[in-house]
């Protein structure tokens, strides 16, 4: 058994986000020497990331899968590239199957576009524990059914454009209070609570190509209460009752099973990476996604491979089923126009606008009613932003609140970020905000290695704080975070600058409505 054998279950990580591109192109070059079965891509510009994603291709002369983590569109990963509102608000919009629809198929064409062939998507986790630190708006919702339809409309819309689905992360990780960037989550749920978390991933089995195990272990599926202490604490990457006997024999899934990062302390502690991919393997993992020592890892699937004829045969056979898949796929993908992208910016307004929701939602009244979260904003002529983010890193494109105040501009508007010493200054609970109505927004994203879904105590107290003098609230996260506030407000999902100007388009609109604020601005009230 060769390390180039081994290599073929490994997808090596390439940082565009962060890493110098010679850095990037050398450890390309080293893994595909290596045999590596492919590349996953973070963040960069999309020319760069298409021109090295041609580069790597041309240099293998065989196919690799290309994958990326593309919950909320290609914009997610690749500035150039359209961003989309996260699935908690596709699953929110009025025509919810048809936006799914619409955001998996645009996410699709431009993937394919960039030359992927994989998109690291749909999250099929219930969204189920307010404390999550990991899923929340990643997820289409909490209910099981609905999870699961909407899940299957858009694993077949984005591989209908040609990249490979991959349904993550298995059998659900919606009950963890933990990150499993950071620590190995333990969910205490019975086998009879755990089928409700199960049934996503069961309506796309049959129709997915990939679907990602969760660093998690679930001790009532591995072995119970009874079973041995160590099989509990297994997570489902290494588990063969999940991976096998539930998911490839009960739920039939034909497809490529693959695993969260390596780098994952959920996964292992970086020294016992190799072992813990041998048992990954074993357990019954096709692909194994980012290790941190390509090199090293291969070595120690090599080694297992000629010490046991089990795990050789395990490994042929994950070569075997990745190659079949990745061939499939590849001829889906020649097979197929690209067409339908040229529509993605109506879409994606469209899709944008009508996830906005207020909330709490007024009962038996109308979104803008009096009482709601922007009554009285049209009054004064100018608007003051005030920006807090709990998020641990600054997103992709743009400076926070800054597409929401420019959005405003162009509906005639006099909008702008406030500056640090008006943010102090308004917050004085007897002061009333200075030359105009006030807007805070709020951003706060479930990120890797967070640690925490709720407001982080400092950002909290700010916020509370600042709404303590009135204010419009807007947040660019789940409506729980409002709920925790204790204000109503405006609920626009995440931080991306879409979201952003479509809260904006919503306010100006549920201001301008009769008996809320008055009259328009001039120069809104012309462009009406």
């Amino acid at each position: 058994m060769s390390t180039a054998s081994a290599a073929l279950l490994l997808v090596e990580a390439l940082r565009l986000d962060h890493d110098p591109l010679d850095l990037i192109r050398r450890r390309a070059f080293d893994a595909l020497e290596l045999g590596v079965g492919g590349f996953l891509l973070f963040g960069g510009d999309a020319a760069a990331a298409s021109d090295l994603l041609m580069e790597v291709r041309e240099a293998a002369g065989r196919p690799l899968w290309l994958a990326a983590d593309l919950e909320r569109g290609a914009g997610q990963q690749f500035a150039g590239c359209t961003s989309l509102p996260p699935p908690a608000a596709l699953a929110r919009h009025p025509e919810a199957e048809v936006a799914v629809r619409q955001a998996a198929r645009i996410t699709g064409h431009e993937a394919r576009s960039l030359g992927l062939n994989w998109v690291l998507a749909p999250v099929l986790d219930l969204d189920l524990q307010g404390a999550n630190p990991i899923v929340g708006t990643r997820s289409f919702g909490d209910d099981p059914v609905g999870v699961g339809r909407l899940g299957r409309l858009w694993v077949e819309a984005c591989q209908s454009a040609g990249p490979a689905a991959c349904a993550k992360h298995f059998p659900g990780h919606g009950r963890t209070l933990a990150d499993s960037h950071l620590e190995l989550p333990v969910v205490s749920a019975s086998a009879a609570q755990l089928e409700l978390d199960i049934a996503p991933f069961a309506e796309s089995a049959t129709v997915v190509d990939t679907i990602m195990a969760a660093h998690v272990a679930y001790p009532a599926l591995s072995g119970g209460v009874d079973g041995n202490e160590t099989d509990r604490q297994r997570p489902a990457t290494r588990d063969a009752a999940l991976l096998q006997d539930l998911l490839r024999r009960r739920l039939g899934f034909a497809g490529l099973v693959v695993s969260d990062a390596l780098t994952m302390r959920g996964f292992s502690v970086p020294e016992d990476e190799g072992p813990a991919a041998v048992e990954a393997l074993r357990a019954g993992c096709d692909l194994l996604l980012y290790p941190a020592d390509i090199g090293r890892t291969a070595g120690a699937l090599e080694r297992a491979a000629e010490a046991d004829s089990e795990i050789a045969d395990r490994m042929e056979e994950a070569r075997a089923r990745s190659a079949a898949v990745l061939l499939q796929r590849e001829a889906v993908l020649a097979g197929s126009g690209n067409g339908g992208a040229s529509r993605a910016v109506r879409e994606v307004q469209s899709l944008a606008d009508g996830s906005i929701l207020e909330w709490p939602q007024p009962a038996g009244a109308p979104a803008g009613s009096d009482g709601s979260a922007c009554a009285g904003l049209n009054r004064d002529r100018t608007l003051l932003v005030h920006v807090f983010s709990d998020d641990v890193e600054r997103p992709a494109v743009g400076e926070p609140g800054r597409a929401f105040t420019e959005t405003l501009r162009e509906l005639g508007w006099d909008a702008r970020l406030a500056s640090e010493a008006e943010v102090d200054a308004s917050a004085e609970p007897d002061k009333p905000p200075a030359g105009g109505h006030k807007v805070v927004l709020v951003i706060s994203s479930p990120q890797a290695f967070k640690g925490h879904a709720a407001l982080s105590p400092d950002v909290s107290a700010s916020v509370g704080r600042e709404m303590a003098s009135g204010g419009c609230l807007v947040v660019l996260g789940h409506p729980r975070l409002l709920e925790s506030i204790g204000r109503s407000g405006v609920c626009a999902w995440s931080a991306e600058p879409l979201m952003e100007r479509a809260a904006a388009r919503w306010l100006a609109r549920e201001a301008s409505r009769p008996g809320v604020a008055g009259e328009l601005p001039p120069n809104q009230a012309e462009r009406e």
